[in-house]
């Protein structure tokens, strides 16, 4: 099985980027993986939840558990304090371990 790849999507609103994020999960559930689903927003709130008893280490470990971890619509709503440094723990927990599709209607260089 090749290596699991972190790929982004960026693009205009209402150019199918979460359909196909969907779709990729429907895929992976369908042949028998675990996905899990946040946008960036959801995924702050998980960490900032887990912060008030320092368990965030053993939230990102239980989320990196899922074989595809898709975070949908980076950008769609300002950047919350701490979001940044959530997408970066997460995505560097499951680097080179699990698929990570992310999706934004801005560029990279615009976050």
């Amino acid at each position: 099985m090749p290596a699991p790849r972190t790929s982004a999507s960026a693009g205009p609103a209402a150019q199918a980027k979460a359909t196909l994020a969907e779709a990729l999960g429907h895929l992976a559930i369908d042949r028998g993986k675990t996905v899990a689903w946040h946008t960036l927003e959801s995924l702050a709130a998980l960490l900032r939840r887990h912060r008030a008893d320092d368990s965030v280490a053993k939230a990102i470990g239980r989320l990196i558990r899922a074989d595809l971890i898709v975070i949908d619509d980076i950008g769609m709503l300002g950047v919350a304090p701490g979001a940044a440094d959530a997408l970066f723990r997460v995505v560097d927990a499951a680097y080179e371990k699990r698929a990570i599709p992310l999706t934004s209607n801005i560029h990279p260089a615009g976050l």
